[in-house]
């Protein structure tokens, strides 16, 4: 036994492609709930949150709520919002 703390495993790395031309990309760390999101040229770590409906993720200034394959990303701080899709 090393006493080397296992990596979190991460899932598989998901592209989306919005209506206003923005990218994202997301991985999910499953064993601590979180969502990995690099959007434009930010890295965003976006905890779990109850929802009725799909997979919400958000942090201060950020949420995406999916369902499918589908995505609505939102600024928190301007509340702007865009419909995206997995690639």
């Amino acid at each position: 036994m090393s006493g080397r703390a296992a990596a979190p495993l991460l899932a598989a790395l998901f592209y989306y492609v919005c209506a206003d031309g923005s990218t994202f990309t997301a991985q999910f760390e499953p064993k601590a709930d979180l969502m990995l999101v690099e959007r434009g040229g930010v890295a965003h770590t976006l905890a779990h949150q109850m929802s009725a409906d799909g997979a919400r993720y958000a942090d201060k200034r950020l949420e995406v709520w999916g369902k499918g394959r589908g995505a609505r990303v939102t600024d928190l701080t301007t509340g702007a919002a865009v419909q995206c899709e997995e690639r």
